[in-house]
């Protein structure tokens, strides 16, 4: 493997390693029951270099488990969260109140 010298080859490199974690993650909403992601909520994955090399199915578990701890979350914890939704609008807004961090 030769040394990456000029900074057009390291970002070609990132980029590459960020879209193999996206196309990872985007695998695992795809394998998710559909019930479990709650109706008119976003959610947000964060990728992390940890999930290039992390077992596909432990990642799947993890994100099933960290979804499944979400849904106990006490009911007037998430009504905030969905109230404030219909107040402003904004998705990016939106999808910072209510963060689902899995540890890929």
């Amino acid at each position: 493997m030769d040394r990456l010298r000029q900074r057009a080859d390291f970002l070609a490199v990132a980029d590459g390693e960020r879209n193999r974690i996206r196309r990872r993650l985007r695998e695992l909403v795809k394998r998710l029951d559909a019930i479990s992601m709650r109706p008119h909520s976003d959610y947000v994955l964060v990728g992390r270099r940890a999930a290039l090399t992390r077992d596909f199915t432990t990642m799947l578990d993890d994100l099933r488990s960290a979804l499944h701890r979400l849904e106990r979350q006490p009911a007037k914890a998430t009504s905030k969260a969905f109230s404030s939704e219909v107040d402003t609008g904004s998705r990016k807004e939106n999808a910072s109140k209510q963060r689902l961090e899995p540890r890929f």
